[in-house]
């Protein structure tokens, strides 16, 4: 996708859209132990750590 600025500038960005579950999924994959919430306007976010094996 293409973002421009209000200054005329373009870049070109890559968004990967998630949904909170498959991102909780992929970062216990990754060794994550990590929370991830959505709020009320579709943004997510997360919180964690590296999990611990035992």
């Amino acid at each position: 996708m293409i973002r421009r600025l209000n200054d005329g500038r373009e870049y070109r960005i890559v968004k990967n859209f998630y949904e909170p579950e498959e991102l909780t999924t992929r970062c216990a994959a990754a060794g994550l132990a990590v929370a991830v919430c959505e709020t009320a306007t579709y943004f997510i976010y997360g919180a964690g750590e590296r999990a611990i094996d035992d």
